[in-house]
């Protein structure tokens, strides 16, 4: 089917073929210019001088000579107003750009939906003020809170807000669309007549704003306009069709009802096929593009006239991703904010702003100390890596040294430490990257350094290099704005710089007009495609939803015609049924992602399939796409083959309670630890609060020290606190100083610590006489015949002490205990995988059984958190630990480290679930 443009160049050529260079052809974007272009040169087999043509937005512009003011210029106008305001009333607290910038998102909204409609400003800032003042009728002004009082003097003030907003724009010829669009309409006929075109074809729209219909119904009463719609009767005909809303109203108001041009009956008359298709997840619709691509080059042999319209933007990647892209043409742009690039300079900036709330009180320069997370993020960015590296490709792993260190935050002194084996020239960037003033005019200057740093050490590919040079360009140029208004603080400018860095995008150079169109649903304006692939036709997303921020409601926007969510979903309907009016297949891809709430299938599709059932040229089939779960092998297991190398590794253990313990709950976690030797604590970042693992070191040092003469000290809480700050400022791991102990949630767990150990001294105290303290923290080995191999075993008893003459293993335990958990019935219980707990005293018991061959023991566990009850550990209702049962005991160890070193024993994955839940490994063995 002939396409709209096509048919537009051929009307253009038959009625102005003479007279071209006085036409001005006006369309909604500026990719239908393009294929205009294109259309019109392959209808002329010779030169000649082409038409003006223009966006809307353009043509406005152009004909006011009033240039488009950037977003983030337009904020810090107001917010230049909004201090002066507040400057007038004497205001003490001044207020924050990003504390205001919520407000003055909606004001600016609100002022181009009002200027748009061309309301009379006056009467509606009025009548809202009233709205507002009758929300609170019958309170008194002394009965008003400051709240209240506020809120009624900023609706009185948004007629002041505005007329202050627009003149100042004005004033440098600037202003925002509505604005544009206002003074457009206001004094068209002046505009007009400036001009030297003998005919103004607007062409391909369908919703215009107030201001578009004053300009449109001028050039109609002066015989200057061809008013040239794209539509079909099916939906314009249908008085209750949003679709066909708009251009109902403009042929009722403007056209009096006289029949429009270029109205079709496609619909009715060309034959489609429409494909719906529900799919588990967005991204697997991009995925699945390959499959419906590969189906249309079956019967077209080629992808030139097929289109894939995203209408989630976000699926742009995954799609570039999913396809050959090598004869693609990509018009939607992508997000510079979706780049690592952009991530690192955000990150930067938040690394700055915690900087400042953490060293809020810190006058002097050389006090200021910097979060570890965010320097972690910092180096651990892929471009900072990669710059990093030295000389012999040798890679200087900060995040690891922050790891390593794991300080919670870094002096300057502290910071260059750090940074020392990186070369001067790269520590001094990153110091002052850190440390610089803090200032916006500083902190822009060195994000540039980073950028050239980054340029001229880093090769960098097509995206990466636009990216860089987009951020380049817009640092400076929001430098300039910030510095024409007013000085802000680094919060706003993170602000500025993450909300408006939105509007930029990294376009793709490519032949616009051949090979797969990749482009956004508003750029398919006036554009037609043999096949479409449109994706996430949900709900929310196709159409918008109903949500929407303004200060006018809904029933104000009514009276004084601005747009709503109503107006919105008929646009947007429009450009839905359009697009499918000449295509010949259509794939409507819709996502089924239950775990979002909001992913249910677009009332569009609802629509079709009710509103074209009795349409005989057209098929409509709808399908899910579902997946099977994913299979692992649980039937089988996982298991692991021991080799030679293995079983020489196993030879060499030193085989511990709790290694044994991991092979007895799972034989591949065995395996990843201690064989493989993974680590299974996540080092991603270090953790801002004293870990278990920590707190019950520092309690096993503190008690260790606090025994003297077999008795423990008598500590008051102030010698409890200094011994515990000193231990923990101690440990290698931690490095922490007595002032990060003062830092919120390790203050908590540091006065926990001294909580546990004072009622454990206080309590124990009064006993001390029936026993005592004969070792404390003692490492214990011995070996083990198993199968002719002298295995060696290890293990660190807490404490040994005698009590009315008898022996006991005592572990210290900071986490919870259940009496289950060393109550077992007979022997072989305690090999179940299930009493961790149990067999480590039972082994601690049997090491020191074996080199002091004492028997009559009894082994007891000291939980921190109920030091009142007693865990000991009990055997068939006995609690004492006899030789013959320790002599048991190694029995049943020798059979299984026997099996451990068995060659023909694989290590296989547990057969209980619950022992996964947790499991560092269950990504390894898809548990």
């Amino acid at each position: 089917m002939k396409p709209f443009l096509l048919q537009i160049a051929e009307y253009i050529k038959a009625n102005y073929a003479k007279d071209l260079s006085n036409i001005c052809i006006v369309v909604p974007g500026k990719r239908s210019i393009v294929f205009l272009k294109k259309y019109l040169a392959s209808l002329y087999e010779k030169p000649f001088f082409a038409p003006a043509f223009f966006s809307i937005e353009d043509f406005f512009s152009s004909i006011t000579g009033i240039s488009m003011a950037k977003k983030e210029e337009q904020l810090l106008m107001l917010y230049q107003i909004h201090l002066s305001l507040m400057a007038d009333k004497k205001e003490k607290e001044q207020t924050q750009l990003h504390e205001f910038s919520g407000h003055a998102q909606l004001m600016i909204n609100d002022f181009n939906e009002i200027d748009t409609s061309l309301s009379d400003t006056d009467i509606l800032f009025s009548s809202l003020y009233s709205i507002k003042e009758l929300s609170l009728f019958g309170k008194q002004e002394e009965e008003l809170t400051d709240f209240q009082k506020n809120y009624l003097t900023f609706f009185k003030e948004l007629s002041i807000y505005y007329k202050q907003f627009t003149n100042n724009l004005l004033q440098q010829n600037k202003g925002y669309q509505g604005l544009i669009y206002r003074k457009a309409a206001e004094n068209i006929s002046l505009y007009i007549e400036k001009l030297h075109y003998s005919k103004y074809i607007f062409t391909g729209f369908n919703a215009l704003t107030k201001a578009e219909e004053v300009v449109v119904e001028y050039l109609l009463n002066e015989n200057k306009l061809d008013y040239l719609i794209d539509a079909d009767a099916f939906y314009t005909k249908d008085k209750i069709h949003e679709a066909g809303r708009f251009i109902r109203h403009v042929q009722k108001s403007i056209f009096k009802n006289q029949p429009l041009p270029f109205m079709g009956n496609y619909f009715a008359e060309s034959p489609k096929k429409i494909h719906i298709i529900g799919l588990p997840q967005s991204v697997i619709q991009a995925k699945f593009l390959n499959e419906i691509l590969e189906q249309i080059q079956v019967f077209d042999n080629t992808l030139e006239n097929t289109a894939v319209i995203p209408a989630d933007e976000t699926l742009l990647l995954p799609v570039l991703h999913s396809i050959d892209t090598t004869d693609v043409n990509i018009t939607m742009g992508y997000p510079v904010k979706r780049t690592v690039l952009y991530q690192l300079l955000s990150n930067y900036l938040i690394a700055l702003e915690n900087r400042d709330k953490f060293n809020r009180n810190s006058l002097q320069r050389t006090n200021i100390k910097l979060y570890h997370k965010d320097l972690f993020i910092f180096f651990n960015n892929p471009y900072i890596r990669s710059i990093t590296e030295n000389k012999e490709n040798h890679q200087t792993d900060i995040s690891e040294l922050l790891q390593k260190k794991a300080r919670l935050f870094y002096a300057e002194q502290d910071y260059k430490q750090l940074t020392v084996s990186l070369s001067p020239h790269l520590q001094t960037l990153f110091v002052e990257l850190f440390y610089s003033p803090n200032t916006v005019v500083s902190v822009c200057k060195q994000v540039q350094a980073l950028l050239l740093e980054i340029q001229e050490n880093i090769s960098l590919n097509f995206i990466q290099q636009e990216t860089l040079h987009l951020l380049h360009n817009y640092i400076d140029e929001l430098q300039n704005n910030i510095s024409r208004f007013m000085s802000i603080d680094i919060t706003s400018f993170r602000f500025l710089f993450e909300n408006y860095i939105s509007e930029l995008s990294i376009s793709f150079q490519s032949d616009a007009t051949t090979g797969l169109q990749i482009l956004g649903l508003l750029e398919t304006r006036t554009l037609d495609f043999k096949n479409i692939i449109l994706l996430s036709v949900n709900e929310n997303i196709l159409p918008a939803g109903k949500a929407t921020n303004s200060f006018i409601p809904y029933d104000v926007k009514t009276h004084f015609g601005l747009q709503t969510y109503k107006g919105r979903d008929a646009i947007f309907s429009y450009h839905f049924y359009r697009l499918l009016q000449r295509a010949e297949n259509v794939y409507l891809l819709y996502s089924l992602d239950a775990r979002k709430g909001d992913m249910e299938k677009s009332r569009f599709i609802y629509q079709l399939k009710n509103e074209l059932k009795s349409f005989n040229n057209i098929e409509i089939a709808e399908n899910i796409i579902a997946y099977p779960p994913i299979k692992t092998e649980a039937e089988t297991f996982f298991c692991i083959r021991k080799t030679e190398k293995i079983l020489a590794e196993l030879k060499q253990q030193k085989y511990s309670a709790s290694s044994i313990s991991t092979y007895l709950e799972c034989e591949l976690r065995f395996y990843f630890r201690y064989v493989l030797r993974l680590e299974e604590k996540n080092m991603a970042t270090v953790e801002d609060m004293l870990q278990s693992d920590t707190i019950g070191t520092v309690i096993h040092n503190v008690l260790e020290a606090a025994v003297e003469n077999g008795h423990f000290k008598r500590m008051n809480n102030a010698e409890i606190e200094q011994s515990v700050c000193t231990f923990i400022c101690k440990n290698d791991k931690l490095k922490l100083t007595k002032e990060d102990l003062l830092y919120e949630k390790n203050y908590l767990v540091f006065q926990i610590i001294v909580k546990y150990i004072g009622a454990y001294i206080k309590y124990i105290q009064p006993s001390e006489k029936d026993f005592i303290i004969e070792q404390t923290e003692q490492k214990l080995e011995q070996t083990l015949l198993v199968d002719n191999t002298l295995i060696a075993l290890e293990g660190y008893i807490d404490r040994v002490d005698l009590r009315n003459g008898i022996k006991r293993i005592i572990d210290y335990k900071t986490g919870k205990i259940n009496d289950t958990d060393l109550k077992l019935k007979d022997m072989e219980t305690v090999f179940d995988g299930k009493h961790a707990k149990a067999f480590q005293l039972l082994f601690y018991a049997y090491l020191y059984y074996k080199q002091y061959k004492s028997n009559c023991l009894e082994a007891e566990i000291v939980s921190f958190r109920n030091i009142r009850t007693p865990y000991i550990l009990s055997i068939d209702k006995g609690t004492k630990l006899s030789e013959n049962m320790l002599s048991c005991f190694e029995d049943v160890l020798i059979q299984i480290i026997g099996a451990i070193l068995d060659p023909e024993t694989p290590f296989t994955q547990t057969t209980n679930p619950d022992k996964c839940k947790y499991c560092p490994y269950k990504d390894f063995c898809r548990k």
